[in-house]
């Protein structure tokens, strides 16, 4: 259940991020991650920074810490 809110989360952020990335130039936000790296919350955190990027074409960077 958790992977899913988690997910969902993602989803919702990513929305927000890409509206932000129309209006801005090229930012890089810094991300707080309570997963290790092997844990599937911490997959979909970098899956979700990837495709932050790709879908902003590079305007919009996610660093996790």
């Amino acid at each position: 259940m958790s992977v899913i809110r988690t997910t969902v989360h993602a989803a919702l952020g990513a929305a927000l991020l890409i509206g932000f990335a129309q209006t801005a130039d090229a930012k890089t936000y810094r991300m707080s991650n309570q997963w290790t790296e092997k844990t599937a919350g911490a997959k979909v955190d970098k899956w979700w920074a990837a495709e932050i990027e790709k879908r902003t074409n590079g305007a919009v960077k996610i660093k996790i810490f």
